[in-house]
């Protein structure tokens, strides 16, 4: 199994602890995490990454380094997602990182915990098209005129990517990414995610929710951002069985404050690193206006986690 991921040094801890959840859960399978990583990333925080994997043989990790000067003049960061930072858009130019002989990764976000065995998404036949990937949490609310294609074909998220690296090879999708990054910078609103859903809205594999339970799908139905009466079903198998949870609000789980409700799977896996005697930091203070957010959600007219049905269940 080949794992993507990508890291800045803001970001090591997070890896570290999305890496440790992957590995618990898939101790008896070969692994190796491809790391995309810039100058920002120290011998420190390799050895780090490294002291995940080394308990277990059948486990290893390899480096690439991101030249940050080229993803200088690619669509502008931080104007939606304040969060997001240039390495998002590394995971397009795969097929100039990853070795030629690696046929099919699968990329998964930093923020993200595994519960389960991967065995099964890993087998996915993705042979006919160019990525597997889930429903984005927001995918109602799209602008599919700026996307430039018809909404029948949905959207999908690229935290967890099934990738056909042979698919994109073949056909030199990277000139594809950049003529859209180049030529049309202002279709691009969502970054990475963009550029993969105009690039591949018909020829994606539809992947089950379990495998990118985002925060969305653990609101309260009434301010879902997807069309509930196609997904719900869906949304409460994935709930109920999670295999990859997604935290992707912009309060991460390794913050005090970070309110979903599935918070307590990251912890425990963060629980068996290396960072475990860190304390957890606050994202943002505790003022009049967060005092106002919490109050506004337990009375239902805030998004809240009121959908929340323990996997245990």
């Amino acid at each position: 199994m080949d794992i993507v991921f990508s890291a800045d040094t803001n970001y090591i801890m997070p890896a570290g602890v999305m890496m440790t959840s992957v590995c618990v859960n898939n101790a008896d399978t070969d692994i190796t995490f491809h790391a995309l990583i810039d100058e920002s990333v120290t011998e420190e925080q390799k050895q780090q990454l490294e002291n995940v994997v080394a308990e277990n043989g059948r486990h290893h990790i390899a480096y690439y380094m991101m030249n940050a000067s080229r993803f200088a003049k690619l669509p502008k960061l931080g104007e939606v997602k304040l969060h997001i930072t240039q390495a998002a858009y590394y995971r397009l130019f795969l097929t100039e990182i990853i070795p030629d002989d690696v046929e099919k990764v699968l990329y998964l976000d930093g923020d993200i915990a595994v519960t389960g065995s991967l065995s099964e998404l890993w087998n996915t036949d993705i042979s006919d098209c160019a990525v597997g990937g889930v429903t984005d949490m927001s995918e109602a609310i799209q602008e599919y005129s700026r996307l430039g294609y018809s909404s029948e074909f949905g959207y999908f998220n690229s935290g967890v990517l099934l990738i056909n690296l042979q698919y994109w090879r073949e056909n030199k999708v990277v000139d594809t990414f950049q003529k859209i990054m180049t030529e049309t910078p202002e279709r691009i609103k969502f970054h990475d995610q963009d550029v993969l859903n105009i690039s591949f809205y018909d020829c994606k594999k539809q992947l089950s929710l379990k495998y990118n339970l985002q925060n969305g799908f653990l609101y309260n139905k009434e301010f879902w951002q997807i069309d509930s009466q196609k997904y719900e079903q869906s949304v409460m198998e994935a709930v109920r069985q999670p295999v990859i949870i997604h935290y992707s609000a912009r309060i991460k789980p390794w913050f005090v404050d970070c309110e979903n409700p599935l918070k307590g799977e990251w912890v425990k896996y963060y629980k068996k690193t290396q960072w475990r005697r860190n304390k957890l930091k606050r994202k943002e203070p505790l003022t009049l206006r967060n005092r106002i957010g919490k109050l506004l959600r337990r009375l239902h007219l805030k998004p809240n986690f009121d959908l929340y049905i323990s996997p245990k269940d």
